[in-house]
Parts: C-alpha cells; sequence; structure tokens
C-alpha cells in the first residue's frame, strides 16, 4: 500500500461550517467501481473490474484480505462489482456484480457461504435490513428481491420477487431499514415497505436514469446521469433542494450523518458536498487529476470520508471540528 500522501489544497476555507480536510491516501494499482465500509468503520470493502472483493484495515491503512467467489476461482477471472453491503453486525458482506451473479462473504472466516442467488441482469444494489435478518437486492432485469438471511443460511434460497415496469440502477435503505428506495432507468425513485415487500411511494423528477441513490431516516438523495442531485423528504414526498455542480453523470451520493450535507462524485477528480442550508455554496474538495473519483463512504459517526478513485487509490477526509 502507498504511503500517506501529502494534502492537496482545498477548494474551500476549513473555517466553512462542515468542512472536511484530507487526512491521508492509500491503496493500490487496481481499478475500483464500489467500496462498503463495516458497521464499525474498521474495515473498507472494495471491488472492481476483476470481480474480487479485496478489505482493507482502516486503521493501519493495510490490505488484510482478498476474496474471490467460485467461479473466479474456477475460470481466473470475475465480474465487475457493482454494489458491496455489510450487515448491521458487520459478519457478512454482499457482493452483487454485472453477470448477475449475488455472493454471500463470512467476513471473519473470509468464506464464501455456499447458496446461489442471481439476477437475470447486472445486480445494481443491496442492503441488509436490520438487524440483519433480510437481505435485499436490485438487478437491471427490472426486479427487486427479497431474501431471508437465516434461509439463506440454511442454503434455502427461495425470496419474495418485486417486479418492476423498468430497470433497477440502484438501492438504499431509509426509515430506519423500514422502506427500501430503488432508482429506475427512467428516471424515477420507488419506495417499498421492507416489512411486507408492498409499493408504497413513487418519486418522479430525474429527467435521465437515476445512477446514485442514499438515505438516512426519512431524507433521501439521488443522483442522475445528467449530473443533477437532488434531496426529498420521503414523509412528505417534497423535493428538499438539488444542484447540478456535476457535469458528468453521478457515479455515488451520500447523505451524511446529520443529514443536512449530501455528498457526491461524478467520475472527475472532485468530491462535491452540498449543504441544503448553504445551497450556493458547495463545497469542491479536489483529489488526484487524471484519476477520477467513482465511490464514497462515510463513517457511522460522519467524521470521515473515504472517496475511491477509479485507479486504486482511497482517499480519507476527516470532518473539520469547531470549538
Amino acid at each position: 500500500p502507498a504511503a500517506a500522501a501529502p494534502r492537496p489544497a482545498l477548494a474551500n476555507p476549513s473555517g466553512t461550517p462542515g468542512a472536511f480536510l484530507p487526512d491521508a491516501r492509500f491503496g493500490e494499482a487496481r481499478r475500483v467501481h464500489k467500496v462498503a465500509l463495516s458497521p464499525d468503520d474498521a474495515v473498507l470493502a472494495a471491488g472492481g473490474l476483476d470481480g474480487a472483493i479485496y478489505l482493507w484495515d482502516l486503521a493501519s491503512r493495510m490490505k488484510v484480505a482478498t476474496l474471490r467467489n467460485r467461479e473466479h476461482l474456477r475460470t481466473g477471472y470475475g465480474s465487475l462489482t457493482g454494489a458491496l453491503a455489510f450487515s448491521e453486525d458487520g459478519a457478512w458482506l454482499a457482493a452483487g456484480h454485472f453477470d448477475g451473479a449475488v455472493y454471500l462473504w463470512d467476513v471473519a472466516a473470509g468464506l464464501e457461504l455456499d447458496v446461489r442467488l442471481h439476477h437475470d441482469g447486472a445486480v445494481t444494489g443491496l442492503a441488509f435490513v436490520p438487524p440483519g435478518q433480510t437481505l435485499i437486492t436490485a438487478g437491471a432485469d427490472a426486479t427487486v428481491r427479497f431474501y431471508e438471511l437465516p434461509a439463506l443460511l440454511r442454503r434455502d434460497a427461495r425470496r419474495v420477487l418485486r417486479r418492476q415496469p423498468d430497470a433497477a440502477t440502484c438501492l438504499a435503505l431509509g426509515k430506519a431499514g423500514r422502506a427500501v428506495i430503488t432508482g429506475h432507468a427512467k428516471g424515477a425513485l420507488r419506495v417499498h415497505d421492507t416489512a411486507d415487500c408492498r409499493l408504497v411511494a413513487t418519486l418522479h423528477g430525474h429527467r435521465t436514469p437515476v445512477a446514485a441513490v442514499s438515505a438516512r431516516g426519512s431524507l433521501v438523495a439521488s443522483g442522475g446521469r445528467d449530473g443533477a442531485v437532488r434531496l426529498h423528504d420521503l414523509d412528505t414526498r417534497e423535493l428538499l433542494g438539488m444542484h447540478q455542480e456535476h457535469g458528468r453523470g453521478v457515479t455515488e451520493v451520500l447523505v451524511l450523518p446529520g443529514g443536512a450535507q449530501v455528498a457526491s462524485v461524478a467520475g472527475d477528480d472532485t468530491i462535491v458536498i452540498w449543504d441544503r442550508r448553504q445551497p450556493e455554496a458547495p463545497i469542491v474538495l479536489p483529489g488526484v487529476p487524471g484519476d477520477p473519483f467513482v465511490a464514497l463512504a462515510v463513517s457511522s459517526d460522519g467524521g470521515r470520508i473515504v472517496g475511491a478513485s477509479a485507479g486504486g487509490r482511497f482517499h480519507l477526509l476527516s470532518a473539520v471540528l469547531h470549538p
């Protein structure tokens, strides 16, 4: 792993409320597409073009494990990672791939669970519903699937399937796990109740496919292929704000703890942090020119953001604390 790099200059002063300062940079020369941070903020999972999942210890910034699924071991290569999610206790990691396969990993043992889950198209979203008893997957085959984790651990892959009007492109949990939100190719957000798998709302507004979605409490942020980022309230269905700071399609969006800020990346070398309290003054954090950011993760307390670049670098950003 590379040593921590010097801090680049920020586009915003450190005195700005909600500002983040570069802390460290690490990684290796390997293409990254998706990342996920364990619930205890200790382990960063990263998946990319080769289908393998790499686990990094965030404290030491060292790679601690490489997970290769059965297809990867059999053929020597794997499918691009489309989604990653940890269970609430961090014991399990789910990985979805563009060939439609979903794999479950025992994180501590580094072992793949012998159960076969599959979409008829790319897997674009995953989530474990607290307290970790349900796994939800979404795919380009226009389906959202609900699996009971205890049954999966017994190798029982029966599921509840909800067909969608068009391809699901991303997925997030909201309302403390009571709602699952999927973004779609025709620009809608669809909200299902996780208890009974019932559709409860459809939100419109994106003019292009929804490429990324994130939720925290009743807030849901979404990013479009046209670079637009929108923030809705799930309870009132109200649009709370939006911005078009990105010149490219959004690849990741995160509602940060507290709900006032939304971080996003869009395949260029900046992270944009938009604050709905100061919508005209977004924070822009630069990375490395020529190595675009593609994915984000945030610590449970909101004190750290991990920005993952396509080239395999992980940028740690720490929140500026004001007295």
